[in-house]
């Protein structure tokens, strides 16, 4: 234990002589450092203050360069915006005259196809003017047919309505029998036949007067006339002549003549009956479906006659009148009929033969002439021959001038003989040549228009003084002159 305690003392004090020691040493150091500190300040000091200037101008031209980087920048980034202003302004530009050039497209497009249409609408106007020019004269002339259809339609209406009656489910039309017959002027007509060897016919109405017409209907070259009375009740058959060529009026000498039949007669209901000798009538149709001339269809009336030797059946449509006939033959043969195809109302043409003094043949005299006249209905042949006999249509002047035919008429129906009355001035006719040629060519055309084989020839109703000849007895044989 002392050598311990012995041991740490020593120790402790050799560690007290070594720090003495130390401590000594270390002043010295210190001013050893002081003065090499001391002499090397002013250097320092220089040094430090090029260091700072140098660091003064790097941080001067550092800022410079951050100014002019920032400035750079900045003028980049003012081009680029100016750029995209110019862009954007570019582009808007571009836009409106991509839109002008659209619009202006459009409006380009939109006068083309208005001009493009104008122009249509320009060659479609003419195309219509010219077909409306095309059709005038066919419009004008069916200008009737087109007023008839109209009628035909309303009175059609008219006859499909049930009547009051209708209870006792019998039908009846309000309309007038005259709008089944009417009366139309310049009546013109053909019936096409079927089934028949004779079914075709045509008609045409030479005269009216009141509520009279005279009718002549030509089958095969077979005419006959009829005068037909129509009134508000029913279409009355009063003269009926077979055989019958000429134009003349006989409504007055015949209009007190008593019904020989009835074609139609109110009331026009189904059903309703009359009887006239042995043929009895019946309506069986208001309603029955025909085809006119103009291509419509109308609802006519169907009135079916009975006789001992077969039934037929006549339609009537309103605002035409007949339009279609049907006769049954019986079992082994087919219905004949005869429908309305044609009918105008412009008037028609006539065939005449004109006897002309024969300068080329003496011994003959006259020769015959065929010619073709215009004539409508109540067209008076006296007032024709007249015109024809003076010259007046490029044939020979047979009249002396200023002559006038006072009046020229049958004896009667069946045309045996022709009565002529003139004025004085025909008997200016002088000298043997023209007596025998003038006379004997006025003459002949007369009587063979009427298919008579005696003629009177009057003036002022007086017998006829023939120069070199005298008075002529009367009635005159033609075939002697």
């Amino acid at each position: 234990m002392k050598k311990i305690l012995l041991v740490s003392l020593a120790s402790l004090s050799l560690a007290a002589c070594f720090n003495s020691a130390k401590d000594t040493k270390q002043p010295a150091q210190n001013q050893s450092s002081s003065q090499q500190t001391s002499s090397q300040k002013p250097a320092q000091s220089k040094q430090n203050s090029q260091a700072k200037q140098e660091s003064q101008a790097k941080s001067e031209a550092a800022k410079r360069s951050t100014s002019q980087a920032e400035a750079s920048s900045k003028a980049k980034e003012a081009q680029a915006s100016h750029a995209a202003k110019q862009s954007k302004e570019t582009e808007a530009a571009l836009a409106s005259s991509r839109a002008q050039a659209d619009k202006e497209t459009a409006a380009s497009k939109s006068q083309a196809a208005k001009k493009a249409s104008q122009a249509s609408q320009s060659e479609a106007k003419k195309q219509a003017e010219a077909k409306s020019k095309s059709v005038a004269a066919a419009k004008s002339k069916s200008e009737d047919q087109a007023k008839k259809a109209a009628e035909a339609s309303k009175a059609s209406k008219q006859a499909a309505k049930p009547s009051q009656e209708s209870k006792t489910k019998q039908k009846e039309v309000q309309a007038s029998v005259r709008d089944y017959y009417p009366l139309t002027k310049n009546y013109e007509a053909y019936f096409t036949g079927d089934g028949g060897e004779f079914s075709s016919f045509s008609r045409v109405y030479d005269f009216i007067s009141g509520n009279f017409v005279q009718m002549r209907s030509n089958n095969t070259g077979t005419s006959t006339m009829e005068i037909v009375r129509v009134t508000d009740q029913s279409v009355d058959l009063i003269t009926q002549q077979p055989e019958f060529y000429v134009r003349e009026n006989y409504i007055d000498r015949r209009k007190k003549d008593p019904v020989i039949k009835s074609y139609l007669k109110a009331p026009l209901k189904v059903g309703h009956k009359w009887q006239d000798g042995e043929e009895v009538r019946e309506i069986t149709q208001l309603d029955a479906p025909v085809s006119l001339p103009n291509g419509q269809e109308a609802q006519a009336i169907e009135v079916t006659c009975t006789t001992p030797n077969g039934v037929s059946r006549a339609y009537f449509a309103p605002g035409y009148g007949l339009v279609k006939e049907l006769t049954v033959l019986g079992e082994d043969y087919p219905d004949a009929t005869a429908s309305l195809t044609s009918l105008e109302t412009d008037g028609w043409e006539e065939k005449l033969t004109i006897s002309q003094v024969d300068d080329a043949n003496p011994d003959a005299l006259v020769k015959p002439v065929e010619i073709k006249i215009p004539v409508q209905t109540n067209t008076v042949m006296r007032q024709e021959f007249e015109k024809i006999l003076s010259g007046q249509t490029g044939l020979q002047e047979l009249l002396p001038a200023g002559t006038k035919i006072n009046a020229l008429y049958s004896n009667g129906m069946d045309t045996s003989g022709v009565h002529a009355d003139f004025s004085p001035e025909i008997e200016n006719i002088r000298g043997e040549t023209a007596v025998q040629s003038n006379y004997r060519a006025i003459f002949k055309t007369l009587a063979d228009y009427y298919q008579a084989s005696s003629a009177y020839f009057t003036v002022n109703n007086k017998p006829l003084e023939v120069d070199q000849v005298g008075p002529l007895d009367q009635p005159i044989d033609v075939s002697q002159w």
